[in-house]
């Protein structure tokens, strides 16, 4: 993604543990994160956070209370028909085929809705 964004970012997948995780977040403008562990800690932390999710349980990982939800933005699959199947997907052909409700979303598509949200836009000013 690093052609794709031009601004000062960190790439640490993987390097850190969960309470140097906690301290980058707390730290940090904004994240880019998938519907895991630091999507829920940036969103409680209150710093804005940019949610790569799937379809599976989509309700379940991103319905927050009304007061967290201006510092999250999801970014997902634009067909949502088939969405909280629960990991039972009929369109996945084996297991070893991503699930399409995510290996559909693009850098591109990410970038776009991160461009579009007016707390990205906060930041920017």
């Amino acid at each position: 993604m690093k052609c794709h964004i031009d601004f000062e970012h960190i790439n640490l997948i993987g390097e850190t543990s969960f309470f140097e995780l906690y301290e980058l977040i707390s730290n940090s403008n904004f994240i880019i994160t998938n519907d895991s562990g630091p999507m829920h800690i940036g969103v409680i932390l209150n710093v804005p956070t940019i949610a790569i999710v799937s379809g599976g349980e989509y309700n379940s990982y991103c319905n927050y209370p009304e007061k967290y939800r201006e510092n999250i933005l999801t970014v997902s699959n634009n067909d949502k028909s088939c969405f909280n199947c629960g990991w039972n997907c009929i369109y996945k052909e084996s297991d070893n085929y991503p699930f399409p409700c995510l290996s559909s979303i693009s850098v591109d598509d990410v970038i776009l809705a991160i461009k579009m949200w007016p707390k990205f836009m906060e930041f920017l000013s």
